[in-house]
């Protein structure tokens, strides 16, 4: 092994995991931890393996571990924002964790399925809707032929 410390190296491979989650070939790899640590090709073949080892390590965490983890940032950041009555902050912190929980797009989705099947209803079928019925119901109930 080279004399590189530890520290060293591992920039190097967070280099090269930086340059694959990107897009970068191996070639191109190559060429700029060459220019830039001028290295050998198999010092940095060398690298390109420990990179993917440590993407595969992350893409094989549990989703949802990951979403749960981020999810528990958010609540503490809420919390130290309103108690240092950083409202803005906290307000940032809910709407970050709605977007991780997926609730806009969610709600976004539910509003254009409804429209969809309100487009697809014939009078007698909107009539119902408009006196409570749910959507569902009103589609679930097959109509008079016209």
């Amino acid at each position: 092994m080279s004399g590189l410390s530890k520290h060293e190296r591992q920039i190097r491979v967070e280099l090269v995991r930086r340059l694959l989650i990107t897009g970068n070939t191996k070639e191109e790899v190559v060429r700029i931890c060459s220019d830039k640590f001028r290295c050998t090709e198999r010092a940095t073949e060398n690298y390109i393996h420990d990179a993917r080892e440590s993407i595969n390590r992350i893409l094989d965490r549990d989703a949802r571990e990951l979403l749960a983890e981020q999810i528990a940032h958010r609540e503490l950041l809420r919390k130290v924002a309103h108690d240092a009555k950083q409202y803005s902050i906290e307000l940032s912190a809910a709407q970050d964790e709605a977007k991780l929980l997926n609730l806009y797009n969610t709600t976004q989705t539910l509003i254009t399925l409804d429209m969809q099947a309100i487009n697809s209803m014939n009078k007698e079928q909107l009539k119902r809707v408009m006196n409570g019925e749910s959507i569902a119901s009103v589609l679930a109930t097959p109509t008079k032929p016209s």
